[in-house]
C-alpha cells in the first residue's frame, strides 16, 4: 500500500452510541484499505468513547482523540490539524458508507484529477426506503465546470461529507467555532474559493440517516445571523460566477435566510439587542424585492414582509402585541418545519 495514496477519514463524536458501531463497521470494512481512520471523541457521556478505544484496540489504523466538549466545528478541526493523508473525508457517526464508497471517490479523483470529488446520498430513516439526494437517469464520471460545481454544492449538495478533498486545498481551511449549525456552508465555501477543479459521481456512496437527534434550524439569533451573512456572501460571489439561471436558486436561498432572522429577531430579541442586524436585513431585502414578492409566499405573508420592508421598527412594536406575536410565531414554527424539510428532506 505504500505507493496507494492515504484517505484520512475524520468522524466527530458526541453522544452517538446506539449509532456509531454501524458507521465505523462500514469504515474498517471499505474495500479501500489505505485509510487512516481519526475519530474525535467531543467530551460523549455516553460510551461512544469505550466503543471508539474497541474498535481502536482492533484496527492499527484507527487514531483516538479525546477532548472536551467543543462542538462538531472544533472536533472536525482537530481532524484536520492530526491528519496525514493525500486525501480527505468527513464522516457523521450516525451516518454510514457504502462498502466501496472510498475507492470509488478515489477512482473518480484518478479518472478526472480533480480537487474535489462530489459522490451521491442517500436519505435514510428506520422503516422508510432510502431516497437518492440527486436522481439521475445515468451515471457517468463527471469532470465539471465551477458553474456547475457551484450549483451542485449550494443549491442542493451543501453539506462536507460524502465528499473525497486533495488535502493540500485544505491545508487553511477550517470550520467557523462560531456556527452551531451551518457549519458545511462555510467551509464548503472557503474551499471553492481555492480550487477550480470538481467532478461528480452520482453512483451513491453514502446514507445521511435522518432521526430525531439529528441537527436542525433553532431560532437562535446568533446562529440566524452568521446564516444569514454567509448565504449573502455566497449569493454575490455566485452572481459573478453562474449564470442568472443557476444563481437565482442560492439568490432565493440567502432572501429565506434573511427572512427567518428578521422573524427570529421580531419573535425573541426582546431588549433591542440586534436593531443594526434587522436594519440590514431590511436593506437586503430592499434590494431584492422583486425576489422577495415574487416568491412561494402567500398574500399574508407577503403583505407582513411589505410592512417590514417599509417599517421595520413599528413592525417590531406591532409584533410585540400577544395577539400577533402567538399568531406570528406559530406560522414562524411551521416555516421553519417546511425550511428544515426542504434542507433534511424527510422520507415518506
Amino acid at each position: 500500500m505504500q505507493n496507494l495514496p492515504l484517505i484520512s477519514v475524520i468522524v466527530p463524536i458526541y453522544n452517538v452510541a446506539p449509532w456509531l458501531p454501524r458507521c465505523l463497521d462500514s469504515i474498517v470494512g471499505q474495500t479501500y484499505k489505505n485509510l487512516e481512520i481519526i475519530l474525535i471523541n467531543d467530551g460523549s457521556t455516553d460510551n461512544s468513547l469505550e466503543i471508539c478505544q474497541t474498535y481502536g484496540a482492533r484496527d492499527r489504523r484507527i487514531k483516538i482523540i479525546h477532548q472536551e466538549n467543543k462542538g462538531v466545528s472544533a472536533a472536525r478541526n482537530a481532524g484536520l490539524d492530526n491528519a496525514q493523508g493525500d486525501f480527505i473525508m468527513f464522516v457523521d457517526p450516525d451516518d454510514w458508507l457504502t462498502l466501496n464508497a472510498c475507492e470509488k471517490l478515489l477512482d473518480t479523483q484518478q479518472q478526472t484529477q480533480t480537487d474535489v470529488v462530489m459522490g451521491n446520498f442517500y436519505y435514510s430513516r428506520e422503516n422508510s426506503p432510502n431516497a437518492l439526494a440527486i436522481e439521475v437517469k445515468e451515471t457517468p464520471v463527471l469532470r465539471i465546470e465551477k458553474t456547475v460545481a457551484l450549483s451542485l454544492l449550494f443549491s442542493c449538495h451543501c453539506v462536507v461529507w460524502a465528499k473525497l478533498y486533495r488535502h493540500s486545498v485544505l491545508n487553511n481551511s477550517r470550520f467557523n467555532l462560531e456556527y452551531k449549525l451551518g457549519e458545511d456552508v462555510d467551509f464548503l465555501f472557503q474551499t471553492i474559493e481555492k480550487t477550480h477543479t470538481f467532478s461528480f459521481s452520482p453512483l451513491p456512496i453514502y446514507y445521511y440517516y435522518l432521526h430525531q437527534g439529528t441537527a436542525v434550524w433553532t431560532p437562535s439569533i446568533s446562529t440566524r445571523i452568521l446564516t444569514f451573512k454567509t448565504w449573502k456572501k455566497i449569493a454575490l460571489f455566485c452572481k459573478k460566477h453562474l449564470p442568472k439561471n443557476l444563481d437565482k436558486h442560492i439568490l432565493f436561498t440567502s432572501i429565506s435566510s434573511a427572512i427567518l432572522l428578521a422573524i427570529t429577531i421580531l419573535l425573541y430579541d426582546t431588549n433591542n439587542q440586534f436593531t443594526s442586524s434587522l436594519l440590514e436585513v431590511r436593506k437586503y431585502m430592499f434590494q431584492h424585492l422583486g425576489t422577495v414578492f415574487g416568491g412561494p409566499f402567500r398574500l399574508s405573508a407577503k403583505s407582513f414582509l411589505l410592512m417590514f420592508v417599509c417599517f421595520p421598527l413599528l413592525t417590531r412594536f406591532f409584533c410585540r402585541t400577544s395577539l400577533v406575536h402567538s399568531l406570528l410565531e406559530k406560522n414562524f414554527q411551521e416555516a421553519i418545519k417546511r425550511y428544515n424539510k426542504s434542507n433534511f428532506p424527510t422520507i415518506n
